[in-house]
C-alpha cells in the first residue's frame, strides 16, 4: 500500500509544472468570462463553480504531496473557526445573503491557502515547479496584453474610466485588482527575459515594452508609478548583481524613458486633466451663484395678553 502511495504521489509531482501551468493560465480566462458573464447579466454559477473546484483540487493535491499535513490541517481549523464566529456575528441580526456572503469569505481564504499549496509544490517540485509558475506568470501578462488588444480593436473596451472614455481595461471587471496583478507581473517578466536572453538586447527590450505598455494604457496613477518603479529597481537590481551586463540595464531604463517621455499623452494624465476640469468647472459654479446667506431677521413679537401674576 505504501509502495502504491509512493508511485502515486511520483507521478503527481512529475506532472506538477503541467498542472500548475494550466491553473495559472486559466485565472485570466475565468477573469474574461467573468466580465462577459456581468456584461450580459447571467449568473456566475460556472466560473464560481470551475474557481472552487480548482481551489478545491489544489488543496487536496497540496495536502497529499505535503510532508507536513499538520500545516494544512491547523489552517483550514483556523479559517473554520473565523468562519464560524463570523456566521456566529451576523446570526443576532438576521443573516441576509449568508450564500454570497461565505463564497465572499471563500476569495479571501483563496489567497493564503494557494500560497501554501504553491509552497508544498516547490518544495517537491523544485525548478521546475518554479519554471512553470514563471512561464505562467508570462502566459498571464501577455494574455492581457492581447485583451486590452482585442478589446479596443473591436470597440468592446469598457474603459478604466467609464465616465471619462479613459483607459484600456479590457475584459476585466475590477480596475484596482487589475492595476494590482499588472504592477507585480511587470517586473517579473522583464527578469524572465533577463534570465532567458543573457546576452541579447532586443529581446529584453521588447518584453519590457510588452509590459510597460499595460501599465501605461491601463491610467490609474498606480499603475503609470508602478511602470517605472518596477522597471528601474530591476534594472537597478541586474546593475548591482552583474556590472557586464549593463548594456541589458541601459536597454531596460531606455524603454522606460521612452513611456516617461510619452506622459503627456498618456491617459494617466488625460485623467488628472479630465479631474481637474471637473474641480475647476465646479469652483466657477460655486462662484457663478450669489447664494444669500446672512441671517434672517425674524419681527418683533408682542408679549401676550395675559400675563402671569404672581
Amino acid at each position: 500500500m505504501r509502495e502504491q502511495i509512493l508511485t502515486l504521489k511520483n507521478k503527481i509531482a512529475g506532472k506538477l509544472p503541467l498542472i500548475i501551468l494550466i491553473y495559472m493560465v486559466l485565472q485570466p480566462l475565468l477573469d474574461v468570462a467573468g466580465y462577459w458573464q456581468v456584461y450580459y447579466g447571467t449568473s456566475n454559477a460556472i466560473t464560481m463553480a470551475i474557481r472552487m473546484l480548482l481551489l478545491a483540487g489544489s488543496i487536496l493535491v497540496g495536502f497529499f504531496l505535503s510532508d507536513r499535513k499538520w500545516v494544512y490541517i491547523a489552517m483550514l481549523s483556523l479559517l473554520a473557526v473565523l468562519t464560524a464566529g463570523h456566521v456566529a456575528a451576523h446570526l443576532p441580526g438576521g443573516y441576509n445573503g449568508a450564500v454570497e456572503d461565505v463564497i465572499n469569505l471563500v476569495r479571501i481564504y483563496l489567497m493564503p491557502l494557494t500560497a501554501l499549496c504553491f509552497i508544498t509544490f516547490l518544495r517537491q517540485g523544485g525548478e521546475r515547479v518554479f519554471s512553470a509558475i514563471k512561464r505562467g506568470m508570462v502566459i498571464n501578462l501577455i494574455l492581457i496584453a492581447l485583451v486590452q488588444l482585442i478589446s479596443t480593436l473591436t470597440g468592446t473596451d469598457p474603459y478604466t474610466y467609464e465616465w471619462d472614455r479613459i483607459g484600456v481595461l479590457g475584459w476585466f471587471i475590477w480596475t484596482n485588482s487589475q492595476s494590482t496583478i499588472l504592477a507585480m507581473l511587470c517586473p517579473i517578466m522583464i527578469c524572465w527575459a533577463l534570465q532567458r536572453w543573457k546576452t541579447q538586447l532586443l529581446p529584453v527590450m521588447l518584453m519590457t515594452a510588452i509590459s510597460e505598455i499595460t501599465l501605461y494604457l491601463l491610467a490609474p496613477r498606480l499603475a503609470y508609478a508602478s511602470l517605472v518603479a518596477g522597471s528601474i529597481g530591476v534594472a537597478v537590481s541586474l546593475l548591482l548583481i552583474n556590472r557586464k551586463r549593463w548594456k541589458q540595464c541601459l536597454a531596460i531604463v531606455l524603454v522606460t524613458v521612452l513611456f516617461v517621455a510619452a506622459y503627456p499623452i498618456s491617459p494617466t494624465h488625460a485623467r488628472l486633466n479630465a479631474n481637474n476640469h471637473r474641480t475647476d468647472q465646479v469652483e466657477e459654479d460655486v462662484r457663478g451663484r450669489r447664494i444669500d446667506i446672512s441671517p434672517i431677521t425674524r419681527p418683533a413679537t408682542s408679549a401676550p395678553a395675559n400675563s402671569e401674576q404672581a
